[in-house]
């Protein structure tokens, strides 16, 4: 499904665009970051849950159903620990400002806990998405593959009731702290990607998911025109929100034909959303791995500019930094990718979801 890849690529652009634009990142009151994050919850959704209903549905046993889920937590750690916990190693060798206080909460996947006590800013503070993916990779498997097939739809559609109950509830009960970065509070983009994932697996369930997402769209452009329109409580925003990426996410699984399809499918899209990943993380440390350089290197930066005779004033100013730190991820994420995650990767494939013959194993790496 290369246009799923395509779909990561806007996801990262526009938290890209958040983070370093000056001008136009909020749209009809919702912001280019939280658009992005929020389709990259509900890809993470349809894909995991996807995942796990096929491969549980050959479980026949107890037994099977834990080698399962033991491989499917080694496949994602092999995923998502190495750069992570590699950016993590080099924020605190090079003394990251604000990060080597706190470090031990991103190593553990608690970056939301850290700014549910302790507030929001300084670097490392977008890994909190990550932190809450983690946490549902962890959890929600254990739902899944347990869980009779008959309650997986109820169990998704109940995930997208609490996200909002939760939001209404919150402030009310623990008014000190902000639950926007907390677990639940992703129910209702994870939940949507879920139900997709669980519909699809049925008996005409293509068809049936097809509908529902056009059913998903509707609802969500409905939710939203009366958030914009009719005063309903924000509170439903984000779900209306991932109501309208339900649709978008399927729709981009079967295949957009035209335009968009073409573009979400091209090689520039799929390339950007293959280093997704790497450049979701480096993007909120590239700014500072360019200053360490520039300034406190072994050999500075602008030593080499003088010496090449470039006037070192070029890298003044905002546009400048704007320009260097997107360069600079999208080089780091590029090197990442190819030497540190796709290597490390191509492990997955000791580590089936299902037991086979070891000359039937897949080799993919995907």
């Amino acid at each position: 499904m290369p246009q799923l890849d395509g779909l990561r690529a806007i996801a990262v652009l526009l938290v890209l665009w958040f983070h370093n634009s000056p001008v136009g990142r909020h749209v009809l009151g919702y912001s280019l970051g939280e658009i992005g994050v929020g389709l990259f919850f509900v890809l993470s959704g349809f894909l995991i849950s996807g995942i796990l209903v096929d491969s549980s549905a050959s479980a026949a046993n107890s037994s099977e159903k834990w080698y399962l889920l033991r491989h499917f937590y080694i496949r994602r750690l092999l995923r998502l620990a190495p750069l992570y916990w590699a950016v993590l190693l080099l924020a605190v060798i090079l003394d990251v400002p604000t990060f080597r206080e706190f470090w031990g909460w991103h190593a553990a996947y608690a970056s939301n806990f850290y700014q549910w006590f302790h507030g929001q800013g300084g670097h490392g503070s977008h890994l909190w998405s990550l932190a809450v993916e983690e946490q549902f990779y962890l959890l929600w498997p254990l739902v899944l593959v347990f869980l009779p097939r008959y309650l997986q739809r109820p169990a998704t559609i109940s995930m997208l009731i609490a996200a909002p109950v939760f939001r209404i509830l919150m402030p009310h009960l623990v008014p000190d702290h902000d639950p926007s970065r907390m677990l639940p509070n992703a129910w209702d983009y994870l939940g949507v990607g879920c139900l997709l994932a669980a519909s699809g697996r049925a008996k005409f369930g293509r068809l049936r998911s097809s509908t529902l997402a056009l059913g998903l769209l509707i609802a969500g452009v409905t939710i939203i025109t009366a958030v914009q329109m009719l005063g309903l409580s924000w509170t439903f925003r984000q779900t209306g929100l991932a109501l309208c990426f339900g649709w978008l996410v399927w729709s981009a699984g079967e295949g957009f034909s035209g335009c968009f399809g073409r573009l979400l499918g091209s090689p520039p899209m799929v390339f950007i959303g293959n280093i997704s990943y790497g450049i979701y993380i480096i993007q909120g440390f590239a700014l500072f791995y360019w200053h360490w350089f520039f300034y406190s290197s072994p050999l500075p930066g602008y030593r080499i500019c003088v010496k090449l005779g470039i006037p070192v004033s070029i890298f003044d100013g905002l546009a400048a930094e704007i320009v260097i730190r997107i360069l600079l991820t999208f080089l780091l994420a590029l090197i990442s990718y190819s030497f540190l995650e796709s290597p490390i990767q191509s492990l997955k494939r000791f580590f089936p979801y299902t037991r086979k013959p070891i000359w039937n194993r897949d080799t993919s790496i995907s």
